[in-house]
C-alpha cells in the first residue's frame, strides 16, 4: 500500500535529494545531475501554472503542476516561468524546441524563449520538522487608519478629552486610538497636508487617528453630552478597500509565490500602529523568492502604503524532560547571550516526556552560532575512563536496574542526567562542567569500588527464542534481576551474566537444559520492553500497542536503522509483531536530534549498501556522492569542487581511462600486495559481496558485513541473507559455530 504524503519527507543530504519512506527507509536518492531547470521568459501577463502545464504539454512536455513555478518578468506583466524536472535533458531540449520555425503556431504568440537554468532547491527538507528551515516569513504594513478632526469650544474640554483618549479610557469601536492637538500644518500619513489652527484665537482642535470603518456616531457615543465637539470631520484615504480583509490580500500575494504549510495569521495587538502576521512556505525557495520580490510592494488596499517583509530561520529541537533540567541554566545562558544579537529562543510545554525548542533569527549566521552552543550543550560530554583516554564503558550498563542502581542516585546528587548509548559502547553526561566533573568522578569511584565480572552466553536463534519466552526470567529468577541482561545490540545477541563464575556455570546450565519457570506468565510478557526485557522504565507506548523504555527505544532506533533496507520495525514478539513505524511516530517518540541522525545514518548505510550504484567523493571528509558511469565522464563535486573522473573514481585530466590505468597499473598491483599480506596477519578477510574489510575480534562464525549487511560464515566466506540459515550451514558444514576458535573448542 503506497504511503500517504505525510508519512513521506525529503532531505537534501550527501549532495543529493533523498525520500525517506516508512520507518527511515530510504525510498529513492536523486542527486542535482538527474534534473535540469528550465525558464520560460515572456509570457503574457495572467499566466498561471496550469497555463504553463498546458503550454509544455502542446511543445511535447508533460510536466507536473509542482514543477512550475511563476514569477513576474520585465515591464508591462509579463511573466517568467520557471520549470524543474528530473531529467537532466530536459533544460535543454525545451530551449531547442522553442527555437523550432512552427513555435508561433503551437503556442499561439510570437516571442517566446526559454534559458537553461542553475538547478533551483525547489522542494528539499519536504514533511515533518526538519531542525533547521528558512520557510516562514512575517509581513507588517501600517493599520490604516483614517483622521477625525474634532473640534472644541474652550481648551480645557478639548485637553481633558485629548486626556481620555491618550489613557484609553475613550475608545473607538473598542480600540485604543492615538491622538494629538491640531497643528496648523499637519502632513496626513496617506500623503495630504492638512491645515488647521487654534494659535491665534480660533477653536481648539483634536486630531484622532481611528480604524477606517469608524463613524462620526462612533466617536460621539464615547465622549459625554458635556464634553462633546461642535464639530467632527473625517478625513482618509480615498482608495481604501475593506470589501476584503487586509490579511486575505497580503496572503494572496504569497500565494502567487507559492503554496502554503501555514495561513497569514495576524497578531492580536490592538495597541500596535502596524499590523504583523507570520506565514509558512511549503517550499524555502518560494519564502526566499516572496522575500526578495515582494518587499516595499505597494499594498493592494492601500497604494501609500509599503508592504514590509522578511524571512526567519528556524531550528526545531526536542530534548528529553529529564536531560533539558539538567541543562537549563546552561540554555537560558546561552538565550540571555544570543537573544542581544536578535535570535529568539522559544520553549513550548513538555509534551510527550519531551520539551520542544525553537530558535528564530532574520540573519543565518546569527542563528548558526546560536546552533553551534545549543548542539554542543545538547550532545553532552563523553564520560572517559579513568585515564581519559577511552569512553568509559561497562556491560553492566545493559542491564538496566544495574545500571539505574548505579547511575540515579549520582544524577540526583550532583544534578545531572547519564544516557547509556549501548550500541555505541558510550555514556553522555548532561549538566554544568563542573557537576558533570564531579558526577563522573564519583560514577568512576563506584565502578572502582563494586567492580563486576561479565560473563557472555552467545544465543543461537534457539536459544533466543527460549530466553524471550520465559528463559531469561528462569535465569533472572535465580540469580537476581541485577545479574542478568540481554544484549541485542551485538551480533550474535548474548547473554551478559554479571557476577562469579559460578553464576555464570549456573546460567549455562539453565540455559543448555532450557529450564523454564515453573510459573511462567506470559501476560507479563506485554508489560516488558522487548529490548531489555524488563518491566518498562520511562514506558513509551508504540502505536502497534507494545511498551517499550524510552531510552532503549531510543538505543534500537539508532542501532537497527542499519540493518537492512526495510526501515525500522517493532521487535516484539520475537520480531513477529515487525510493524514499521512511521515516520511520524517516529519523530513523536524521538528526539529531533536522534531523528535527524537515524535520516542521515538510512541514506550513508543505503549507499554503501549499493556500490554499484554510489560512489562517494575521493576528497577525505568530502560527504557527496555521484553515481558511477561506464564511458568516462566528468563529474564536479558540489561539495569540494574536486573535479574527477565518474568511470575511474580519480582524477586523470589529460589522459584517458585506459593510459591512466597503464601508467598506474605497477604501482597499484604492488600496493594491492603489501595491503593483502597485512589483512593476513592482522586476521582480515574481505566480505564476498561488497569487498568491504572486516575483522573478527571474539564469539561464533557468524559474522555480520557492517556495510551491505551479508550474514557470512567466517570459515569459507559464504553469504547468507539472514542469521538463520548462516547458522544451520556452520553446524552442517563445519561441525559448530565455534570451529577453528581455540578457546572454545579448548
Amino acid at each position: 500500500m503506497p504511503l500517504k504524503p505525510e508519512e513521506k519527507c525529503m532531505r537534501e543530504l550527501l549532495g543529493a535529494w533523498v525520500n525517506f519512506g516508512s520507518g527511515a527507509s530510504v525510498e529513492k536518492v536523486s542527486l542535482f545531475s538527474d534534473f535540469s531547470t528550465a525558464s520560460i521568459l515572456d509570457l503574457p501577463a495572467r499566466s498561471d501554472v496550469a497555463a504553463v502545464s498546458r503550454l509544455l504539454s502542446r511543445l511535447g512536455f508533460e510536466v507536473p503542476s509542482a514543477a512550475i513555478r511563476i514569477r513576474p518578468h520585465g515591464l508591462g506583466g509579463l511573466i517568467c516561468a520557471i520549470i524543474r524536472v528530473e531529467d537532466p535533458d530536459f533544460a535543454q531540449s525545451l530551449c531547442e524546441r522553442l527555437k523550432k520555425p512552427d513555435i508561433e503556431d503551437v503556442c499561439g504568440f510570437p516571442g517566446l524563449k526559454a534559458e537553461v537554468q542553475k538547478p533551483l532547491n525547489l522542494d528539499t527538507n519536504k514533511g515533518f520538522t526538519h531542525r533547521v528551515n528558512r520557510k516562514k516569513v512575517i509581513c507588517s504594513w501600517h493599520k490604516p487608519k483614517q483622521l477625525a478632526c474634532l473640534t472644541f469650544r474652550s481648551e480645557s474640554v478639548e485637553s481633558e478629552v485629548r486626556s481620555n483618549f491618550g489613557t484609553g479610557a475613550y475608545t473607538v469601536l473598542g480600540t485604543k486610538v492615538s491622538c494629538a492637538p491640531r497643528s496648523s500644518t499637519l502632513l496626513h500619513r496617506w500623503g495630504c497636508t492638512l491645515g488647521g489652527s487654534y494659535s491665534n484665537g480660533s477653536s481648539p482642535k483634536l486630531t484622532l487617528y481611528i480604524p477606517p470603518q469608524a463613524t462620526k456616531t462612533d466617536i460621539l457615543n464615547m465622549i459625554p453630552q458635556r464634553q462633546r465637539p461642535t464639530s467632527v470631520e473625517l478625513e482618509g484615504p480615498q482608495d481604501l478597500d475593506n470589501t476584503k480583509s487586509e490579511v486575505d490580500m497580503v496572503e494572496a500575494l504569497l500565494v502567487g509565490i507559492g503554496p502554503l504549510e501555514m495561513r497569514l495569521t495576524a497578531n492580536a495587538d490592538p495597541d500596535g500602529k502596524r499590523v504583523k502576521a507570520m506565514a509558512r512556505f511549503q517550499d524555502e525557495a518560494d519564502a526566499l523568492t516572496a522575500v526578495e520580490l515582494l518587499r516595499s510592494m505597494p499594498l493592494p488596499f492601500n497604494k501609500a502604503d509599503k508592504l514590509s517583509i522578511i524571512g526567519l530561520h528556524s531550528a526545531t529541537y526536542k530534548v528529553a524532560n529529564h536531560i533539558f533540567s539538567a541543562i537549563l541554566v546552561d540554555f537560558e545562558k546561552i538565550a540571555q547571550s544570543f537573544r542581544k544579537k536578535g535570535v529568539n529562543f522559544k520553549r513550548f510545554p513538555s509534551a510527550n516526556g519531551y520539551v520542544t525548542l525553537r530558535l528564530e533569527s532574520e540573519r543565518r549566521d546569527d542563528l548558526a552560532a546560536a546552533e553551534t552552543h545549543t548542539d554542543k550543550l545538547l550532545e553532552g560530554s563523553l564520560v572517559y575512563d579513568a585515564d581519559g583516554k577511552k569512553p568509559l564503558w561497562s556491560s553492566s550498563f545493559h542491564n538496566k536496574p544495574l545500571a539505574n542502581r548505579r547511575l540515579r542516585p549520582i544524577e540526583k546528587q550532583h544534578k545531572v542526567a547519564f544516557q547509556c548509548v549501548p550500541s555505541k559502547a558510550e555514556i553522555h553526561v548532561f549538566g554544568s562542567f563542573e557537576a558533570s566533573q564531579k558526577a563522573c568522578d564519583a560514577l568512576l569511584q563506584s565502578l572502582s569500588d563494586n567492580p563486576s565480572t561479565i560473563h557472555y552466553i552467545p544465543l543461537t536463534p534457539e536459544s533466543l527464542h527460549w530466553a524471550i519466552r520465559g528463559g531469561f526470567k528462569a535465569i533472572c529468577k535465580v540469580l537476581g534481576q541485577e545479574a542478568v541482561s540481554l544484549n541485542i545490540f551485538e551480533t550474535p545477541k548474548r547473554l551478559e551474566i554479571i557476577g562469579p563464575l559460578a553464576s555464570f556455570d549456573t546460567a549455562i546450565d539453565i540455559v543448555t537444559k532450557r529450564r523454564l519457570p515453573q510459573e511462567h506468565d506470559i501476560s507479563t510478557e506485554a508489560e516488558c520492553c522487548p529490548v531489555c526485557w524488563t518491566t518498562a522504565e520511562n514506558p513509551l507506548k508504540v502505536k502497534c500497542g507494545h511498551v517499550y523504555c524510552r531510552d532503549c527505544f531510543e538505543n534500537f532506533c539508532k542501532s537497527s536503522v542499519s540493518s537492512g533496507e526495510s526501515g525500522i520495525r517493532c521487535l516484539a514478539d520475537e520480531g513477529v509483531c515487525n510493524a514499521s513505524f512511521s515516520l511520524q511516530e517516529l519523530q513523536d517518540c524521538l528526539p529531533s536530534i536522534t531523528f535527524e541522525e537515524l535520516l542521515d545514518s538510512a541514506v550513508t548505510n543505503h549507499i554503501k549498501r549499493h556500490p554499484a550504484e554510489f560512489r562517494w567523493c575521493p576528497t577525505p571528509d568530502c560527504q557527496t556522492i555521484y553515481r558511477p558511469t561506464l564511458l568516462a565522464k566528468i563529474f564536479s563535486c558540489r561539495g569540494c569542487s574536486k573535479v574527477i573522473c565518474a568511470s575511474c573514481n580519480v582524477d586523470h585530466h589529460g589522459k584517458t581511462c585506459a593510459e591512466h590505468t597503464y601508467v598506474t597499473s605497477g604501482a597499484a598491483a604492488a600496493a594491492d600486495r603489501n595491503f593483502k599480506k597485512v589483512k593476513k596477519q592482522l586476521g582480515i578477510k574481505d566480505c564476498p559481496r561488497c569487498n568491504t574489510s572486516i575483522q573478527k575480534s571474539y564469539g561464533c562464525n557468524h559474522m555480520t558485513c557492517t556495510a551491505c549487511k551479508a550474514h557470512i560464515c567466517w570459515v569459507c566466506l559464504e553469504a547468507f541473507d539472514d542469521s538463520k540459515p548462516c547458522y544451520d550451514h556452520m553446524n552442517r558444514a563445519h561441525g559448530g559455530i565455534f570451529t577453528g576458535d581455540p578457546l572454545y573448542e579448548a
